[in-house]
């Protein structure tokens, strides 16, 4: 719980928009960006997506519901910690494992980071998902266990879309949609 204590009001801005990086409509604006890419980037973030996104969803729904977020955790434990609470963020109570944000916003980067060479790349991709991961234990949103079995349901999304698609060998789907639409 150290953590809590170490809040400032610039990471407090920052996080809140980090955090943003593992929403399900920014990670879908960013699959229809891989278009611009090449068709095997947008089917492979598309498809990592919906299996670690939603794969999270579904085990929070199915198998952990009853899992309380930090803010219900210590208000149900009454414990007289005083957890640090970010403002202008909007607090939940349940659905606490897995992190679907960590989820999604592994799936989607791990994928990323599979398809490309560059170690850089791969180590900046790496980054924005820990990131997301940080800030949901950051805004109070998610304990540890949370994020860390986000990272898993995500990785393992992102790895099989990757493995899924990087088997098909045809032309058109390493070109990106505008090179198709114009032949």
């Amino acid at each position: 719980m150290v953590m809590n204590s170490w809040h400032t009001p610039f990471f407090d801005g920052v996080m809140k928009y980090w955090t943003m990086l593992g929403d399900g409509l920014v990670l879908t604006i960013l699959v229809i960006f891989l278009l611009l890419v090449s068709l095997r980037y947008f089917f492979t973030g598309l498809a990592a997506l919906l299996i670690g996104g939603m794969g999270a969803q579904l085990f929070k729904r199915l198998f952990f519901s009853e899992f309380p977020r930090p803010v219900k955790y210590f208000e149900l434990t009454g414990s007289d910690y005083p957890l640090y609470l970010v403002p202008g963020v909007e607090f939940h109570s349940w659905y606490s494992f897995p992190s679907g944000h960590t989820a999604a916003a592994f799936a989607i980067f791990f994928a990323l980071a599979l398809m490309t060479r560059s170690r850089l790349a791969q180590a900046g991709y790496f980054l924005l998902a820990l990131g997301v991961a940080f800030s949901r234990i950051y805004l109070s949103q998610h304990f540890l266990m949370d994020v860390a079995g986000g990272s898993l349901v995500g990785m393992a999304g992102g790895w099989f879309a990757w493995r899924w698609f990087r088997k098909y060998e045809v032309d058109w789907i390493d070109r990106p949609l505008e090179k198709l639409i114009r032949r």
